[in-house]
């Protein structure tokens, strides 16, 4: 006969679960990076300061190289060159893809656009 054991759990108490010891480095990451998401999402939507140190044309893509001089920049974001709103095709850190540029964070900022003319020093603004 085989019987079935209910555990019993509290209420309001975590809820336990086994990790093999080797899954657990990348339980840990994809926890770090839930926490992450949720933070974001939770903060304010606040348009970011960009000071461009320089930019180029890659094959079809802008390339925009600089600071973030105030607030976050995310991939969702988009910028205001001129009077135009270009969305932001991706964010690199570092020669790493990431989904968001903090404030004082160094990185590059890639757009779908020709013929941008940036020069060093000028400011971008997300919307």
């Amino acid at each position: 006969m085989v019987g079935i054991w209910k555990a019993k759990v509290q209420k309001g108490a975590p809820a336990k679960i086994c990790v093999p010891e080797h899954q657990k480095a990348k339980v840990e990451k994809l926890a770090e990076q839930a926490k992450e998401l949720a933070e974001a999402s939770e903060e304010p939507k606040a348009s970011g300061a960009f000071e461009v140190t320089d930019c180029f044309q890659l094959h079809e893509l802008t390339v925009i190289k600089g600071n973030v001089i105030k607030g976050l920049i995310t991939n969702k974001d988009k910028l205001l060159i001129g009077d135009k709103g270009l969305r932001i095709a991706e964010l690199w850190v570092n020669d790493k893809k990431v989904n968001m540029l903090n404030e004082g964070e160094a990185g590059a900022i890639f757009l779908k656009a020709k013929g941008i003319r940036l020069q060093a020093g000028d400011i971008v603004q997300t919307t």
